[in-house]
């Protein structure tokens, strides 16, 4: 059973995004319509105007003009349809044509790091793939690649207090500094 009154509102919002063909004016156009406060005006009110969002929403919703989507792809729905298909396909197109950027993969992200894990650096970890990307002239942006060692790109591990618990200690204690101190020198020394 469908409620007119919601159903009027419904095809009312379609109807209006047809002619105006934005979003923002869409939510403006409501706001006027009802006296309502929105962003940009001073008047009160008790029910919030729907955000570009929530007009988005209902504006890409197949149900209302009586179909369903299921994985991707529409069936006949068993209730009646508010709008008509014409009506939904014109809304359809006007709100491509307003979108603010092309949907679909970059193909900039669709190229793969060709050199990822066959690049080592000098200890024979594998360099990390990264990227930076730079607006060329117009519209175009373009990416450039490099590698990284994962040892510049994590911190250094700060020692903890039991790290040293596996130390012989006692061991060490008992040996005096020129025990230590000389072979520590000649190795250093010899380098």
């Amino acid at each position: 059973m469908i409620d007119e009154h919601k159903a009027e509102r419904i095809r009312h919002i379609f109807t209006l995004y047809s002619q105006l063909g934005c979003l923002s004016r869409l939510v403006h156009a409501l706001a006027e319509e009802k006296g309502k406060k929105t962003a940009n005006s001073s008047r009160q009110t008790t029910h919030p105007v729907p955000s570009r969002g929530a007009l988005h929403k209902i504006l890409t919703n197949p149900v209302y003009m009586g179909k369903i989507s299921h994985k991707g792809t529409l069936h006949e729905g068993k209730h009646p349809a508010i709008i008509t298909p014409e009506l939904f396909a014109l809304v359809q197109d006007r709100l491509m044509q307003a979108s603010a950027r092309k949907r679909g993969p970059s193909p900039l992200a669709s190229s793969p790091s060709w050199l990822k894990g066959k690049l080592r650096d000098e200890t024979g970890k594998t360099l990390t793939p990264s990227h930076t990307q730079k607006k060329a002239q117009g519209t175009t942006t373009q990416r450039f690649r490099y590698y990284l060692s994962h040892r510049l790109l994590t911190p250094p591990r700060i020692p903890q207090v039991g790290d040293f618990q596996h130390l012989p200690w006692k061991k060490l204690l008992h040996i005096s500094s020129p025990h230590i101190s000389s072979p520590v020198m000649k190795r250093t020394t010899c380098w």
